[in-house]
């Protein structure tokens, strides 16, 4: 059993969000029909370090892992989501991504934000066009994405390049039900 501190929360990243960068490595596919979280992080720690090279990565970028095909996939330590118009984007869990406690909690919230949910099969070019992006994980929680670097290092704007409006409503609605709710303690 390996144990550790959790971070300080950083109130910047909830209106500043991250940057996200996509990597060269590819997402390993699923070992099987049903992807489970298990000790078998390579693919994981080699993908932490190709962001070492970037520029993206003074700035702490997520690295994003696409699949064999070059869809979106999942971020080296999160799951991704995307905002247009009323509907909320995700990649399906055909693309090998763990499906994350906090990815299915958010899907679960974002009736009550007035959006509808759609697993599907991405590619960058939607997280390019999206009004919002964040990311999601269980230590973290909703992490707005207000930049996108491109793999050539280019860096595109999310929105007006702060923190979105839906993702704002989203993380007061989780931190609401996950905390509020529960006394103060986290119920996930």
């Amino acid at each position: 059993m390996y144990v550790k501190a959790l971070p300080a929360p950083d109130p910047r990243l909830d209106a500043e969000g991250r940057p996200l960068q996509p990597l060269r490595l590819r997402r390993n596919t699923p070992e099987g029909e049903v992807r489970l979280k298990s000790l078998h992080y390579m693919n994981n720690i080699l993908a932490k370090r190709e962001p070492q090279g970037y520029a993206s990565a003074a700035l702490g970028a997520e690295g994003l892992l696409l699949d064999r095909q070059g869809r979106v996939s999942e971020g080296i330590v999160s799951n991704v989501f995307f905002i247009r118009g009323d509907r909320l984007g995700t990649p399906s869990l055909e693309t090998g991504i763990l499906p994350g406690i906090t990815r299915r909690f958010v899907m679960e919230l974002v009736a009550e934000a007035g959006l509808a949910v759609e697993e599907g099969l991405y590619l960058w070019g939607h997280l390019e066009e999206a009004d919002e992006v964040f990311l999601t994980n269980s230590v973290q929680e909703i992490v707005p994405v207000t930049s996108l670097f491109n793999t050539e290092g280019g860096l595109r704007r999310v929105g007006s390049g702060i923190a979105g409006v839906k993702t704002a409503e989203l993380r007061s609605l989780y931190c609401k039900v996950a905390y509020e709710s529960s006394g103060g303690d986290k119920k996930l």
